[in-house]
């Protein structure tokens, strides 16, 4: 995970907080340290979070999901955030800045740890990204473009969008 108590942790756990409430849902994120450091590995056991370099340029994060060969169930969850990217951690920022990432602003990193939490629950990208051009896109937490899962109305509340929800 990221340093203890930082902001980005702080955010970490805020989007595993956003998918804890959602109404009729039986899962829980929880969070713990382990002892030590243990090198990232997508198929140990272990569930990692971090911050590292060289993803894809226009990756922002990415979420590995062990699965079991014996068993139609995960065992193993990672995501990764772009180290090379830059991330804004305001506690609540507003639409134009969300709306406006780099240089000046940074990716809104809870937005994006949400839509991360959401890969680790199993869904997937909706819409998929690979739709022609032209094709409308809408708010969605797991809506593949950034910052499509962003601040709504006025108040600029963040939250796991209803088609994900449901």
């Amino acid at each position: 995970m990221f340093p203890p108590e930082s902001d980005l942790e702080v955010l970490i756990l805020e989007s595993m907080g956003l998918w804890n409430i959602v109404p009729g849902s039986t899962f829980e994120y929880t969070a713990q340290r382990l002892d030590q450091d243990y090198v990232i590995d997508h198929n140990d056991g272990f569930n990692d979070t971090a911050a590292v370099s060289g993803l894809d340029p226009g990756v922002l994060a990415v979420t590995y999901l062990g699965v079991s060969q014996t068993t139609p169930e995960w065992f193993d969850m990672d995501i990764l955030f772009s180290a090379d990217v830059l991330f804004n951690s305001n506690p609540a920022p507003s639409c134009d800045i969300v709306s406006n990432p780099p240089p000046v602003n940074g990716y809104y990193f809870l937005l994006i740890a949400v839509h991360e939490m959401g890969h680790a629950l199993g869904l997937a990208h909706n819409p998929q990204g690979d739709e022609p051009a032209g094709t409308p896109w809408f708010i969605a937490t797991m809506n593949p473009a950034y910052p499509a899962g962003g601040p709504v109305g006025q108040e600029n509340i963040i939250e796991v969008h209803t088609d994900d929800r449901n």
